[in-house]
């Protein structure tokens, strides 16, 4: 990044030799003006916004501290570095008192200029990234409301330009959404979300972007754009494929809409292609087109509703995970043939009623599973599984499960798992449990999450997105609607009254 750099010094030569004396460019700096004159200056720094003003501390007229005090009022934001001579020491400490960053003492020589600017560039790119921090975080909690329906269609596009500076000529939009491997990838996936803006702005230049964090290495980018823009080029998708791909992101894109009111579908769309990450094995750009997502493969959850033993059940699942890699399932496909396994699997053994068998999500289903074979692995081994139990008693495993979700509740804790562990059939586990303990094992884990997380909520200081992370939560949109659903209250709205 470059910053902008003002100087002003009453002495003219003073001002030549400390623009000549380094190369301003090479250190991430421009210089946007220059003055000889206190009052020029004020000016002057009105109309450029410097991000530095070096500046001497004693001048005719207005003094260095006062052209500090006026501009600060105006741009609290500004870093001033001063310069005085020996004998104006008790000067240079006022400024330092009164928020200055530093001062040189003259004649100011390279090296010391070199080593003032490596530390006003490391202050600014702090203080740059605590805000883009906070916005991001003003973003997140502004499309939460959003996706919740809490916020009008009609004060959609004010609250957008006040509070996310998205100014969007009336459409199209596209939703992207960015998963990474790292989940402290988040710096570069804000600079390939907002490359991919400048590659739009060469086709449209009123696009408009607003980025923002949805979990552990998840952001989205919502882009706004003029009506002739309609579609994305494919050689605007090229340019930066290729850097995502080596930096294990992938990118999910919707397709275009026009009104705002469509937000949450097309959220979904772009939620959709990102996860197929999950499913291919490969990062990289995902844009979503109708007719793409396997859906084809639902028959399959026909099939196994008319499976009439395990043995078919389990023969059929291996048929299904082959096609299902084949064919090109998306998540969403997979969750419900799981789901719809489940239920078959109670049906033919009887333990639970079919009302009771607890359906999985796709945001549960990629926390629990690292990719669709694993999830297929034991999924077909759970079915295969004995109805009955392997000698040990009833309360003893519940217990166990107990003191399993205790100790790991912020890991991948699925009922197959640990029914797989204990030799048992999941869906006897299920109803065991529920026996013992009055609540399904889902409902046990979650409740349990969501106590920790209104623990940290109120006595720590870690971000929302550190929080639902910390609980077992890698996408944060997911995690505020469970702790919404089951304590009546957003997590933010929680922290707002601690």
């Amino acid at each position: 990044m470059t910053y902008k750099v003002m100087i002003i010094d009453d002495e003219p030569w003073i001002v030549k030799d400390l623009v000549a004396m380094l190369d301003w460019e090479a250190r991430g700096f421009s210089i946007a003006a220059v003055s000889s004159d206190s009052t020029e200056a004020e000016r002057l720094a009105a109309k450029q916004a410097p991000d530095l003003i070096l500046c001497d501390i004693r001048m005719p007229g207005m003094s260095g501290l006062e052209l500090m005090e006026r501009l600060k009022r105006q741009h609290p934001g500004v870093v001033f570095l001063f310069m005085s001579a020996y004998s104006e020491f008790s000067y240079a400490v006022r400024a330092v008192q009164l928020g200055a960053f530093d001062y040189l003492i003259k004649p100011v020589g390279t090296g010391m200029l070199e080593a003032a600017l490596d530390r006003v560039t490391s202050a600014l790119s702090e203080r740059n990234r605590e805000r883009v921090k906070a916005a991001a975080m003003r973003n997140t909690l502004l499309m939460l409301e959003l996706l919740d329906g809490g916020l009008p269609h009609r004060s959609a596009a004010g609250r957008l330009a006040k509070e996310a500076l998205f100014r969007p000529a009336g459409g199209p939009y596209r939703l992207a959404i960015a998963h990474a491997d790292n989940p402290h990838a988040g710096e570069r996936i804000q600079e390939r979300l907002a490359l991919l803006a400048d590659r739009l702005a060469e086709d449209d230049p009123a696009v408009s972007l607003m980025i923002g964090q949805s979990g552990a290495g998840k952001w989205f980018a919502l882009i706004g754009s003029s009506d002739r823009a309609s579609r994305i080029r494919p050689s605007s998708w090229r340019s930066i494929r290729r850097q995502l791909e080596e930096e294990g992101i992938a990118l999910g894109v919707s397709s275009p809409f026009t009104g705002l009111d469509r937000l949450k579908l097309h959220y979904r769309e772009a939620e959709r292609m990102a996860r197929m990450r999950w499913m291919t094995g490969r990062a990289g750009i995902y844009v979503y087109r109708d007719g793409r997502s396997g859906g084809a493969l639902l028959d399959c959850v026909d099939r196994i509703r008319m499976t009439s033993h395990y043995a078919e059940l389990g023969a059929l699942l291996g048929n299904v995970a082959s096609r299902c890699v084949k064919e090109g399932a998306d998540p969403d496909t997979i969750a419900a043939i799981y789901n719809e396994t489940i239920r078959q699997s109670a049906r033919l053994d009887g333990w639970l009623k079919e009302q009771e068998v607890e359906e999985c999500s796709v945001e549960e289903l990629l926390a629990l599973y690292p990719n669709p074979d694993k999830l297929f692995e034991e999924l077909i081994a759970a079915v295969r599984k004995p109805a009955g139990q392997d000698g040990e008693s009833d309360s003893r495993i519940v217990a166990e499960v107990l003191r399993e979700i205790e100790r790991n509740y912020n890991r991948r804790l699925s009922l197959t798992s640990i029914a797989a562990k204990h030799y048992l059939n999941a869906n006897y586990l299920s109803q065991l449990f529920k026996q013992k303990t009055g609540r399904s094992f889902k409902q046990h884990l979650v409740e349990t999450r969501l106590a920790r997380a209104a623990e940290l909520l109120q006595d720590s200081g870690m971000t929302l997105q550190e929080i639902s992370g910390e609980v077992g939560y890698d996408d944060y949109f997911h995690f505020s609607k469970l702790f919404k659903k089951y304590r009546g209250i957003s997590p933010a709205d929680l922290r707002k009254m601690r």
